[in-house]
């Protein structure tokens, strides 16, 4: 992977897109792909790539081209003013821990994640499982990252170039949530982020609303931070159509997520789709000692493959 500008600072005539194209012997061929993310969220990143796939592989296939909106900086006006203790950078620190966290990956296959779709929303469920370790937190701030563009009313194209994403948390009790109740609560803080939200954040007013809401964030996560609470934030790069990108060669057998190539000093969850059977790949980085209870926690393994290799993904059984 292509990764020097992964974290690197935005400056004149840097990089904001870069590639990284791999032969192997047998013949097969990997695609690698970064970018700025203030150029860029993972939404548009996909959308770029099925672009140049398509104009790549051509065959009369123009009409699924999706040209790139430039009308970002008309929506979310552009202005210097904007506080730099507001920057991802700065608010970054309230996510930061001590130590070097293990990166793990489980593969949930299509019919397991209907059967857990099916648990969580029976709300009379008995017995619900809890994950707890030894000197567990009491609490738990869960952040997860929203696109802003289907949640505009009326929408924002999904070809919108920029960073459209805000960042929801939730503080959780871990001895107090089962698996229903952590799903009702996860669905009423995404839906906050609504067409009114989205509005509040453009014209003239925007930036100072946008400000409030970053500060209510900030403060939100650094009380929690500080009362021993820990921090676990959850991405989604699901039904972003990765498996659709072909360059002219057949549609390709994985695509993994690789924003993992470096390790980062927070607690990190990311979900992926597979290729086939509606699964879903989740990519985890967490302490080491809670990497390891959950590689050998039989339950979770009725459920899930332990880093299976991309060749068995849409063949996995599950005992659930």
């Amino acid at each position: 992977m292509p990764k020097e500008i992964l974290l690197d600072e935005v400056t004149p005539g840097a990089h904001s897109c870069m590639v990284k194209i791999n032969v192997f012997a047998c013949g097969g061929i990997a695609i690698g792909v970064v970018a700025q993310h203030k150029f860029f969220d993972g939404s548009n990143l996909f959308i770029f790539v099925k672009t140049w796939a398509g104009m790549t592989a051509g065959g009369g296939r123009a009409h699924t081209y999706q040209s790139p909106d430039f009308s970002a900086s008309i929506i979310f006006p552009q202005n210097n003013g904007f506080p730099q203790d507001l920057t991802s950078a700065s608010l970054s620190s309230v996510f930061v821990r001590k130590g070097k966290p293990a990166t793990s990956r489980f593969v949930f296959d299509g019919h397991i994640i209907s059967k857990l779709k099916t648990q969580a929303t029976n709300y009379g469920i008995q017995n619900p499982t809890r994950k707890v370790k030894s000197g567990a937190p009491k609490s738990v701030v869960i952040t997860n990252a929203v696109n802003l563009r289907p949640r505009a009313s009326p929408p924002f194209t999904s070809a919108s170039v920029g960073n459209f994403v805000l960042l929801v948390s939730m503080i959780t009790k871990v001895e107090e949530t089962d698996l229903g109740s952590f799903v009702h609560q996860t669905r009423e803080a995404l839906s906050r982020i609504d067409g009114d939200l989205v509005k509040s954040l453009q014209g003239d007013q925007g930036l100072g609303n946008l400000c409030g809401y970053m500060k209510r964030f900030r403060e939100l996560n650094s009380k929690a931070k500080s009362d021993g609470a820990e921090s676990i934030s959850f991405n989604s790069g699901c039904n972003m159509g990765q498996y659709d990108v072909d360059y002219g060669w057949g549609k390709p057998l994985w695509v993994p997520f690789l924003g993992m190539v470096r390790s980062y000093p927070i607690f990190f969850i990311q979900l992926m789709d597979t290729r086939r059977g509606k699964g879903i790949e989740a990519w985890l980085m967490l302490d080491e000692p809670v990497i390891s209870m959950l590689e050998h926690d039989k339950l979770l393994l009725s459920t899930a493959s332990l880093d299976p290799s991309p060749l068995q993904i849409g063949s996995l059984k599950s005992s659930l």
